[in-house]
C-alpha cells in the first residue's frame, strides 16, 4: 500500500523482500589483499581467490555499533519484585568495515578494520587501525576507478532506523547479594547493535547495482 502511495506521487517505488537480499549468504571475510596490474588477490579464512579488477563494481563503507548497558536492580517483596535501578554502566564499541561487491555474491568480500592485514595495501603502516583502514579504502578506490564508492550509510542511519531499527535484546546475569546487609539484587544487560540494519543497506545497494546492469 505504501509503495502504491509513493508511486501515485510520481516516484518509482518497489518492495524488496529479505529473500531477494540473500542475507543468509555471508560475504567472504578478507584477511589480506594484493593488487596486481589487472587483478586482485584475496586471502580469506577458506583459502585464496583471484578477481579481475573489472569485475569489482561497488564498495560500500559501513560502521557497526554495539552498545551494552549493565544495570543492577534491587529486589523487594516476597515475589521478588523490582525495587528500582540501583546502578548502571554503559559500554560502546564501533568498528568500520567495507563490503566489496562483484557481479555475484560468491565473488564479493568484506574487510573488517580490526581483523585485516594491511601490509598488502598500505605503506608505511600506522599503529592505528583506523588510519590504516582509511588508507586501504583510498588505495582500493584508486585501483578500481570504474567502481562506485558508497559512503552514505552513516548519514542515512537515522532514516534507515525507521524501517530497520537496531536490534535490541535483554540478558539476565543472575541474582547476587551485596552490601553489609547482603541485600539481594538482580543483574541484567540491555544489548543493541546495528548489524542487521547495515547488512540490509549493503545488500540493497548490491541489488541496485545488479538491476541497473540488467536494464
Amino acid at each position: 500500500m505504501i509503495c502504491a502511495l509513493v508511486q501515485s506521487c510520481g516516484f518509482k517505488a518497489t518492495v524488496v523482500a529479505d529473500e531477494e537480499m540473500q542475507l543468509q549468504d555471508e560475504l567472504l571475510r578478507a584477511r589480506r589483499l594484493a593488487i596486481g596490474e589487472d587483478e586482485i588477490q584475496v586471502w580469506h579464512s577458506g583459502g585464496t581467490i583471484v578477481l579481475a579488477k573489472s569485475d569489482l563494481r561497488l564498495l560500500v563503507l559501513g560502521e557497526l555499533s554495539n552498545k551494552r548497558i549493565d544495570y543492577i536492580e534491587g529486589i523487594s517483596g516476597r515475589r521478588g519484585r523490582s525495587a528500582g535501578v540501583l546502578d548502571s554502566s554503559e559500554y560502546r564499541s564501533e568498528e568500520t568495515l567495507l563490503d566489496v561487491y562483484a557481479e555475484s555474491l560468491s565473488a564479493s568480500f568484506r574487510i573488517k578494520s580490526d581483523a585485516f592485514d594491511y601490509s598488502g595495501l598500505v605503506s608505511p603502516l600506522s599503529f592505528r587501525a583506523g588510519l590504516n583502514f582509511k588508507a586501504a579504502v583510498t588505495t582500493l578506490s584508486e585501483a578500481l576507478p570504474h567502481a562506485t564508492v558508497d559512503e552514505d550509510y552513516r548519514k542515512m542511519r537515522c532514516l534507515l532506523g525507521r524501517a530497520w531499527p537496531e536490534r535490541t535484546r535483554n540478558e539476565t546475569r543472575g541474582i547476587k547479594r551485596t552490601g553489609l546487609a547482603f541485600r539481594s539484587v538482580s543483574q541484567a544487560s540491555a544489548i543493541s547493535d546495528n548489524r542487521d540494519q547495515f547488512e540490509r543497506y549493503s545488500r540493497l545497494m548490491f541489488l541496485s547495482l545488479v538491476s541497473s546492469q540488467q536494464c
